[in-house]
């Protein structure tokens, strides 16, 4: 990994973005009503399709072959709660990918704040964010450890203060990389699913949710 002003970076994240997470307006609600929302939402999906042959081909002779099971979650941060924050995107990569990688490096600092990240990209609106402008957030601000993060787990405005700010500098990384982007994509988007996470690369992934999404519960 290439220093940074002197402060260590984590690894590179390995992204996927099948589509954008979004409930269709035009879904009927499966009990004759359309539920308020009660599960956050807002991965917005890359506007190029990005195929996942390409991925492989780049992997050259670094393709490896793949055992027949693989299991990261042992340095996995704990499952969060965004709540009804749009804010899966950044929780998926700031929080989940980097807390994983905070552990693997190891890089102190982890858990970290996905809120911290979602707010400079989101434009305080909640509508949500796309992978693009996370990475280029990660790169340039970094992301706030949650233990110096000070605003409340539904509050999309507030900016990072200059302590948080001079804290998620510390939290920089160089970037992802994405292995696919767009539908159908078959056989070699599944193998490239499976050859970044045989080589110890998580991966976050898009897909489309649905109304009857909202009447999940514990039953």
């Amino acid at each position: 990994m290439r220093p940074l002003a002197g402060r260590a970076l984590l690894a590179a994240l390995l992204s996927l973005a099948v589509t954008g997470v979004a409930v269709p307006p035009n879904a009927s609600a499966a009990v004759g009503q359309v539920p308020a929302p009660r599960h956050g939402l807002g991965a917005i999906p890359p506007s190029a399709r990005v195929e996942a042959s390409a991925f492989l081909a780049g992997q050259g002779r670094l393709r490896m072959a793949l055992p027949t099971s693989v299991d990261l979650s042992q340095n996995a941060p704990a499952i969060g709660d965004q709540g009804q924050v749009g804010s899966c995107a950044p929780w998926a990569i700031g929080y989940g990918i980097l807390g994983y990688y905070a552990r693997t490096q190891p890089h102190a600092g982890a858990p970290f704040a996905a809120l911290s990240l979602y707010n400079i990209v989101n434009g305080g609106v909640d509508g949500g964010s796309r992978s693009t402008d996370i990475y280029a957030a990660l790169q340039g601000k970094g992301i706030v450890e949650q233990a110096v993060w000070t605003h409340g787990p539904a509050d999309y405005r507030s900016q990072p203060s200059s302590t948080e700010a001079a804290n998620a500098l510390k939290h920089r990384t160089s970037g992802g990389s994405y292995l696919f982007s767009g539908q159908n994509q078959g056989t070699a988007a599944m193998t490239a699913i499976e050859t970044a996470l045989a080589a110890g690369k998580p991966v976050a992934i898009g897909i489309p949710i649905y109304m009857p999404f909202e009447y999940l519960n514990a039953t």
